[in-house]
């Protein structure tokens, strides 16, 4: 008890040194609810160090953050269908990150200015006259030319589209108004 009450005598003095000059007495402590006597051996050492920098303020540690919904329209993919012509390999769209993407086994043939577009035409399995007639007539968004007639390779949604007109991914001749290939845009 003796070193407990020289140790909170001696912290005192420290603070008021410390403190304003115009301080005159030491703040008061309340007594300890509990005396607990600690073997000399096993008492704390407190090492005081002034300086004129402000003390840390300490503060409760805030809550881990929780995980907030975010809208977002979920990952479409499909596989591609012949229109007028061969084709194999498939897409993945991903709304969140803006891109289209074509698999790496994706292959079709060679043909005059192809672009890839987004349609509003769903009826990917009827003939390719048929289905040009029907794309020609529903709401068209050009993602660009296509890359190569081979390959695994990504396009760029512009920013803020809306999927929602949109029902099929179609490999386009611009020139003829013809689908070379297209796949159901559905999750």
């Amino acid at each position: 008890m003796r070193f407990a009450k020289f140790g909170l005598m001696a912290l005192m003095a420290v603070l008021a040194a410390c403190g304003p000059a115009t301080q005159q007495t030491a703040p008061t402590l309340p007594a300890p609810a509990v005396a607990t006597q600690v073997p000399p051996t096993l008492a704390p050492t407190v090492s005081v160090v002034a300086t004129d920098a402000p003390l840390p303020q300490t503060t409760a540690s805030p809550e881990p953050p929780t995980a907030v919904p975010t809208e977002s329209k979920p990952l479409s993919s499909g596989a591609f269908f012949k229109q007028e012509v061969a084709v194999t390999g498939s897409y993945a769209l991903d709304p969140a990150a803006g891109v289209l993407r074509f698999s790496d086994d994706f292959n079709l043939s060679q043909g005059p200015d192809l672009f890839v577009i987004l349609s509003g035409a769903s009826e990917v399995t009827l003939d390719y006259l048929s289905f040009s007639k029907i794309v020609k007539d529903a709401p068209i968004l050009y993602l660009g030319e296509l890359a190569s007639t081979s390959g695994g390779q990504e396009y760029t949604l512009p920013a803020g589209t809306d999927l929602s007109p949109y029902k099929s991914v179609v490999v386009w001749c611009r020139q003829y108004s013809v689908a070379f290939a297209a796949a159901p845009l559905s999750p």
